[in-house]
């Protein structure tokens, strides 16, 4: 339960959809938990609260029981920008004497907002608590090194935060970040590992929390930790997924049960022909092969065979696709796995997952006259 009398606030502002662009597997594409921030407010849950704003349109009714709020930061990357910018006015109007930041990797401070951040927040969050005000760029990125954050005591017990049903393993699914980076969760340009220790504690944490299952998204962790790792996830009882970018060093050999499933991100011209082969050695070490695809990833040479050669796909960006490309690379899966994957469902929730996955894929492959109509 947040503090009524918190004088920080920490806002998780998602992207919006912008008019016209395609949005629709938005309702069953998982929703991620703010951790990062939540690790931040550890520092001092007495006096920080960590608010999710949804994509701006909720933000109103989250304010309403704070009365005591002099600071504010809001937790952006290139893609929330304008979402943090819309919801400005709102935060002006009920908070009129707090300070107002804005995180992100611009190392310039934007006139509109009080103070900019482009580090972890940790030292930020430790000045405003001593009494000062923040101004300007008051908070910047440290050269390579990273604070380490508190790990919260009291359990997430709040939000419907669920990975998409792709990516589903057991039970209740999240997908992390790099929530031991605080304001930087979600960076792609800073990744970073906090160590076996803090790691297993953080799991522990999202087990108390009543989470059955966790999709690493990619960060510091390398193909040469996943067995450390998995003696943790084996203790907690708790199957997993390790995602990497294809640009990392990688290799990859039988690591074993709770591992169920390797992605690989973001594949494009220059990573196509060592990401096939990535996902034949994923598929060597008895590992189920994920791929997350971009915008980048449309109409690559190897499109086809990395399609063939992945058990499971996600789609990102999908602001930047148009509908027949999505249309193209969801059927080009599909078409071979649809029945396959149904006649090996073993029980209800793998059918109810795999029933949002169909709704995604239906709602694809069957719009074209619709949406064309509407526009």
């Amino acid at each position: 339960m947040h503090n009524p009398k918190s004088e920080i606030l920490l806002i998780s502002i998602a992207a919006e959809p912008a008019a016209g662009e395609y949005y629709s597997l938005r309702r069953f594409g998982g929703r991620f938990a703010p951790l990062g921030l939540l690790c931040l407010a550890a520092a001092a849950p007495d006096r920080i609260a960590v608010l999710n704003g949804g994509d701006g349109t909720q933000l109103s009714e989250c304010l309403q029981d704070f009365d005591s709020v002099r600071v504010i930061i809001i937790q952006t990357d290139s893609s929330t920008d304008k979402s943090a910018d819309n919801a400005l006015p709102e935060l002006r109007r009920r908070f009129p004497a707090a300070s107002i930041g804005i995180s992100g990797l611009t190392h310039k401070h934007r006139d509109h907002f009080d103070f900019t951040l482009t580090g972890t927040g940790k030292t930020a969050v430790l000045r405003i608590l001593r009494g000062e005000t923040p101004a300007g760029l008051f908070d910047s990125m440290p050269d390579g090194n990273f604070d380490i954050l508190d790990i919260p005591s009291e359990p997430l017990a709040e939000g419907d935060y669920e990975a998409h049903p792709e990516k589903w393993l057991a039970g209740r699914t999240i997908e992390i970040f790099q929530p031991w980076l605080g304001l930087l969760d979600r960076s792609e340009r800073y990744f970073s590992w906090p160590g076996i220790d803090w790691t297993a504690k953080f799991m522990g944490w999202l087990k108390l929390s009543g989470y059955n299952a966790v999709h690493f998204r990619p960060s510091g962790l390398t193909s040469s930790n996943l067995h450390e790792l998995r003696s943790v996830m084996l203790n907690l009882a708790m199957p997993f997924a390790a995602s990497f970018n294809i640009s990392d060093k990688l290799h990859f050999t039988r690591v074993g049960a709770p591992l169920r499933q390797i992605w690989l991100y973001h594949p494009d011209p220059e990573t196509a022909h060592a990401c096939l082969g990535l996902l034949s050695q994923i598929k060597a070490a008895e590992c189920l092969p994920g791929l997350q695809f971009n915008h980048s990833s449309i109409g690559i040479k190897h499109e086809t065979e990395l399609l063939t050669a992945a058990e499971r796909i996600c789609l990102g960006d999908l602001h930047c696709w148009t509908l027949s490309d999505l249309k193209r690379v969801m059927a080009r899966f599909w078409r071979r796995r649809f029945f396959s994957r149904l006649a090996r469902l073993r029980n209800a929730a793998e059918l109810i997952m795999f029933m949002k996955t169909s709704y995604n894929i239906l709602d694809i492959l069957l719009s074209s006259e619709r949406h064309g109509e509407s526009k």
